[in-house]
């Protein structure tokens, strides 16, 4: 994964717990600032590691850790410079998630080793939407729902996120709007 993965986990785990508990992750993993420039590509298994450390620190479940990540990488990115990448995207819930993959074109040509997961809005109804994720990796269900948790805060809205359906490489997500 890239770097900038790790630098957002790292500045989410100084949010949530503070900078001396990213300090003694980073010691106990041996990670440098090295490790944390964006444009980098590192083998996923520093970032599971990561991952499960953090989890242990902060004493939650790895999937509750990949779920508030997912939220907070919503908030991030939408703060930083990809924020016109998510503005042109969609302007409301259901064009962004028909767009993700569009998104996801945009993004590889800036970071062309990125193995991206793919997005189709297989339904979207009165107050519902179906959205089914596509990835090589597995494990990343909980971090994908918090992405759609903040995706609903991002557009100002209240709902809930199930994860519906797993498959090889695939699940689905229900949104339902509240």
């Amino acid at each position: 994964m890239y770097g900038l993965i790790h630098r957002y986990l790292k500045d989410h785990i100084i949010d949530s717990a503070g900078e001396e508990v990213w300090r003694s992750i980073a010691s106990e993993l041996r990670i440098s600032p090295a490790e944390l420039i964006s444009q980098e590509v590192y083998d996923d298994a520093l970032t599971f590691e990561l991952v499960e450390v953090a989890s242990r620190r902060l004493g939650r479940s790895v999937d509750d850790c990949l779920a508030a990540f997912g939220r907070f990488w919503i908030i991030r990115v939408s703060q930083d410079t990809y924020r016109a990448v998510m503005d042109f995207t969609g302007r409301d819930l259901g064009t962004f998630l028909k767009n993700l993959d569009r998104m996801h074109l945009s993004v590889a040509a800036v970071m062309p080793k990125a193995r991206l997961p793919s997005f189709t809005l297989i339904e979207q109804g009165s107050g519902h939407f179906l959205v089914q994720y596509r990835s090589e990796r597995t494990g990343l269900e909980p971090f994908v729902g918090g992405l759609l948790q903040g995706l609903l805060e991002w557009f100002d809205l209240s709902g809930k996120v199930e994860h519906v359906d797993s498959k090889t490489n695939s699940a689905e997500f229900l949104i339902t709007l509240s």
